[in-house]
């Protein structure tokens, strides 16, 4: 069993010890749920990591399965490092960002490498803050304008794990990220020159479908995440304008990742991108 020190991994990898451990028992998850007073759905959601599971709860569960001393010891470890707290469910954060948009964020912060595909929009973790504004702030869709800056300031952190040596974002979109004027033609410039020097990073590549291609005819995002550890597995989001959908099933996000790799396929490379990107600034050299 691998221990974590991060908390949503960590909360995963402790579904999936007590899972393994009620399997080895030889219970079902009503059988389990049965003998400690429980729904089926408790069990199911602590271990799908679809909610946490509390000591006393745990030391239940560990008793029933009959955890052996060593065993008892890696789980327990897991437990307290999936109690640790990550900064987007503290204030200001707390309360405004959804569930799925923390656990994006959880994962996100964890995972090795991400592909993110768009098709009006560029992906958040290359948006400047102004682009994000007008974004986020557009349409019908914005449940408080209060929100917004809160938003942006969400957005704008996420960037950090371009920092990290042990990260890569492949970002494929259509053209009309190049193309959608959000917040303006300024504000449209000034993110296309933000997309431009963020490609100057090892761990950044982005791949512009052209507009003679029907690869792009896909609606709504898509991203996913990969793990360094084998062992834990892809997570994608699926998100168009009214819902996010989070899906952790392998052949769910083989799919996905199938799709994806059919789309970089029809993109440009980098530095064919890098020209598309500049020769649409030209055009907007006025602004």
């Amino acid at each position: 069993m691998t221990a974590s020190t991060t908390p949503m991994l960590a909360k995963k990898r402790l579904g999936e010890a007590l899972r393994a451990l009620r399997k080895t028992r030889g219970l079902t998850g009503g059988e389990a749920a049965e003998l400690v007073g429980w729904t089926d759905s408790k069990i199911s959601r602590i271990e799908t990591a679809e909610s946490g599971v509390s000591l006393y709860d745990l030391e239940q569960l560990l008793d029933l399965y009959e955890t052996a001393s060593a065993q008892r010891v890696d789980v327990l470890k897991l437990h307290r490092s999936s109690k640790a707290k990550q900064w987007s469910t503290h204030a200001p954060y707390a309360g405004v960002l959804t569930a799925n948009y923390q656990s994006l964020i959880a994962y996100e912060a964890e995972c090795a490498e991400q592909w993110a595909y768009e098709t009006c929009i560029w992906p958040g973790l290359l948006q400047t803050p102004k682009y994000a504004h007008a974004v986020i702030s557009s349409g019908p869709l914005v449940q408080d304008y209060d929100d917004i800056d809160t938003l942006v300031s969400a957005r704008t952190r996420r960037q950090e794990v371009l920092d990290r040596t042990d990260f890569e974002l492949i970002a494929v979109v259509t053209l009309a990220p190049l193309l959608y004027q959000h917040g303006g033609p300024a504000v449209l410039k000034e993110q296309l020159r933000h997309v431009l020097t963020a490609m100057e990073r090892p761990n950044v590549r982005v791949h512009v479908i052209p507009d003679n291609v029907s690869a792009g005819a896909y609606g709504g995002s898509m991203t996913v995440m990969h793990f360094a550890d084998p062992a834990d597995p892809s997570v994608a989001y699926l998100e168009t304008a009214v819902t996010t959908e989070e899906h952790t099933q392998p052949q769910v996000t083989r799919r996905i990742v199938r799709l994806i790799n059919h789309l970089q396929s029809a993109a440009l490379d980098p530095p064919a991108t890098r020209a598309l990107i500049e020769r649409r600034m030209d055009q907007l050299s006025d602004v």
